[in-house]
């Protein structure tokens, strides 16, 4: 939800399909946070699918990298709320 209002503030369409959702931050330069959403898909994938647990180190992992991407993104927005509106519409 944090990427969609951050998608929302930069007035950029979007779909909200897993897929095309990380696209199109990759597309914005946010490369890192896109991985690291694809990662976390295939993760939760894994877990509503398959019948192999996660370690506690795999989840440690993935929630990591979870707080990662949602700080990164929390960032952004907190950054582009900074920006004086004549700067923030170019």
């Amino acid at each position: 939800m944090v990427v969609e209002r951050y998608l929302d503030l930069l007035g950029s369409p979007f779909s909200k399909e897993d897929d095309k959702l990380v696209n199109t931050l990759q597309s914005l330069g946010m490369s890192g946070v896109a991985y690291k959403m694809r990662v976390l898909f295939q993760a939760r994938k894994r877990a509503d699918h398959s019948d192999k647990f996660f370690t506690q180190r795999e989840a440690e992992e993935l929630l990591a990298m979870a707080e990662s991407a949602w700080k990164t993104v929390l960032e952004a927005i907190r950054e582009r709320r900074r920006l004086p509106r004549r700067i923030r519409n170019c």
